[in-house]
């Protein structure tokens, strides 16, 4: 049997899986190894914020998009522009959009690739396109938009760092296996890798997504379960089923 379940998201965002997990009798550990906080605003972004009506489409790829974005460009906009068509990378993060009276479109898959193969953005010559995210990360959304021939800009509005836990606490993770670990991104997977410095054995990682297996794969870990998906009932169901094939 597994020890633990290890909650690593930000603090804030294990709450809802970790009492999800305790109605089906599941003790969970949280240990948030990413810290989000907000980028200080600049000349560039003000501009791209005061331009928001000039966008065709707005694509917010995280809840953290949302929370960040939405409170940074509501000090420019008091009412939502007409024009923009909004779209979310999943059913999260339309429901924030939703809890600030915007509408948004959905991709079956949520994922990068989700949102490419939809069909509003399938033929965006000369269109305008506003990616709203957190500084860094995968290329291939404005890569593949402007190929298409968009005209693609980031608002960067929150920033992801690492958390150093404690050396106590970084055996403290050690001791608890083994443990299923839920990963929700690369950087994630490399603090936690670092966390625990060369031990490998003993921790079941579950994570959203085949690129996300890859990187831990490429950390060393072996034991990585890939759910069907980012959101919490897909990977809920992944630490479920690890747990259910250890019952004895």
């Amino acid at each position: 049997m597994r020890k633990a379940v290890l909650l690593t998201r930000s603090e804030g965002q294990n709450e809802s899986l970790a009492q999800r997990l305790r109605s089906k009798g599941i003790t969970s550990l949280e240990r948030s190894l990413l810290a989000i906080r907000a980028v200080a605003s600049n000349g560039h972004r003000r501009q791209i914020a005061m331009d928001l009506d000039r966008y065709d489409h707005v694509i917010f790829v995280s809840r953290n998009a949302v929370d960040y974005g939405i409170a940074y460009l509501e000090s420019f906009w008091p009412q939502w522009p007409l024009n923009p068509r909004w779209y979310a990378v999943g059913d999260a993060t339309a429901g924030r959009l939703g809890s600030f009276d915007i509408a948004s479109l959905v991709p079956d898959d949520p994922s990068t690739e989700g949102l490419l193969a939809m069909p509003g953005l399938q033929q965006v010559q000369d269109s305008k396109i506003l990616i709203v995210r957190g500084v860094g990360g995968r290329e291939k959304l404005r890569d593949t938009l402007t190929a298409r021939g968009a005209d693609v800009d980031y608002l960067e509005v929150y920033e992801r760092r690492a958390v150093q836990l404690p050396v106590s606490e970084q055996q403290g993770l050690i001791d608890r296996r083994p443990a299923i670990v839920v990963v929700y991104s690369g950087e994630t997977a490399q603090a936690f890798a670092a966390s625990v410095g060369d031990v490998r054995e003993g921790f079941a990682l579950v994570v959203p997504s085949a690129r996300i297996a890859g990187i831990a794969t490429d950390l060393g870990f072996e034991d990585v379960h890939t759910a069907t998906g980012p959101d919490e009932d897909a990977m809920l169901a992944a630490v479920l089923n690890l747990v259910d094939h250890e019952q004895p």
